[in-house]
């Protein structure tokens, strides 16, 4: 019986020692896994926009402007995107330019925009670790970026 005791007084200890250690190590394949996903939900809802932006037509629902004109619609197919990255209208900044090596002409909404443009959608937000631990940042800044060349009319 006394040695049916002790084992169970160990076994306690090398618990209470171990515990710690392993939640660490839950904690830390938790925030991981955040930043991960919030990584990914950025670059999609950049690549998200950037593609509705691209497209040809124009929405409806906004007087019949043109998809690439309407930043507000742009902007909105983002943030449903990443909404759990908590994305924001000051997050995304829709660009235009002629294409590779070419500077930026127009920022959203464009004054001239010509077949073979390109539209540009920047999203920069900042993650907040769940726990701020000491060493380590309490933000951490994340960028993405997606070009797309807009195509304004394809004729047969």
């Amino acid at each position: 019986m006394k040695i049916r005791k002790q084992l169970k007084a160990q076994a306690l200890v090398e618990f209470a020692l171990i515990f710690p250690l392993l939640m660490f190590l839950v904690y830390g394949l938790i925030e991981v896994s955040l930043l991960a996903f919030t990584y990914a939900s950025v670059n999609t809802a950049a690549r998200e926009a950037a593609r509705y932006g691209s497209a040809v037509g124009d929405n409806n629902n906004n007087g019949g402007t043109e998809q690439f004109k309407d930043c507000d619609a742009i902007k909105v197919k983002a943030e449903k995107i990443g909404v759990l990255a908590d994305i924001q209208d000051d997050d995304i900044l829709i660009q235009y330019d002629k294409g590779p090596g070419t500077s930026v002409y127009a920022t959203c909404p464009p004054s001239d925009v010509e077949l073979g443009d390109r539209i540009i959608v920047k999203i920069d937000i900042e993650y907040h670790p769940l726990i701020p631990m000491v060493g380590f940042p309490s933000t951490i800044p994340m960028h993405a970026e997606s070009r797309r060349t807009i195509v304004r009319s394809i004729t047969p």
